[in-house]
């Protein structure tokens, strides 16, 4: 059988899109849009996160709407958008001490520790 993923793809099938795109979502995501609307943005950006090359362009090009983002999702009353916030978080982590790391921040001190952590990461 075919392999069709390539390096820093965690699932196959996963896509790349340019930053114009991850860009326009985090805008939307940014946004007083509709909850429906919000759900949709948020799920997308869980999915593209999960290839490297994406994420890279949120950390290195768009890494202060990223972030903004990111804080907006985790705050939100929807259950699922605060698990896609979650979800994104864990797709930057590259090692499986760094993983253990973001666990135990969410755990013991919630989000605005992991939403600092994540800026100390993009920073470093």
């Amino acid at each position: 059988m075919a392999d069709w993923s390539s390096p820093g793809e965690l699932f196959p099938g996963s896509l790349i899109v340019d930053s114009q795109e991850l860009s326009m979502l985090l805008l939307e995501i940014n946004s007083e849009c509709p909850p429906f609307t919000r759900f949709e943005v948020a799920k997308r950006l869980k999915e593209l996160c999960q290839y490297d090359s994406n994420r890279r362009a949120l950390a290195d090009l768009l890494k202060e709407q990223f972030v903004t983002g990111l804080q907006s999702m985790l705050k939100d009353d929807n259950e699922d958008i605060v698990r896609f916030a979650i979800y994104t978080i864990l797709n930057f982590a590259d090692d499986i001490s760094t993983l253990n790391e973001y666990v135990q921040i969410m755990h013991w001190y919630g989000f605005r520790c992991t939403i600092l952590t994540i800026r100390a990461l993009f920073t470093a």
